[in-house]
């Protein structure tokens, strides 16, 4: 998934704790996704523990959806990857 040409991919941000709540996290998402439209990237890619249904329910909001459910070795929990199809900076 993650070595299809023109998928770029991001992980592991967050805000800290007493910041939360105040749209940081959204607006960090959004300048991720504003590079990778000007990378003329078509998809933007994610993975993130299939427990952690808060993220997934975020990541979904922001249009992301589950495409494939994964175990990777280095973890012992498995996880969704997710993908949001990015339209054409104009």
């Amino acid at each position: 998934m993650y070595c299809q040409k023109d998928v770029f991919y991001f992980g592991q941000f967050g805000v800290a704790e007493d910041c939360q709540g105040k749209g940081l996290g959204k607006l960090l998402y959004l300048e991720v996704e504003k590079y990778c439209r000007s990378e003329n990237a078509i998809s933007l890619a994610l993975d993130t523990a299939e427990t952690a249904t808060d993220l997934i329910n975020m990541y979904e909001r922001w249009g992301f959806r589950i495409v494939e459910k994964t175990k990777w070795s280095s973890v012992s929990h498995y996880s969704v990857i997710m993908m949001k199809d990015l339209e054409p900076e104009l």
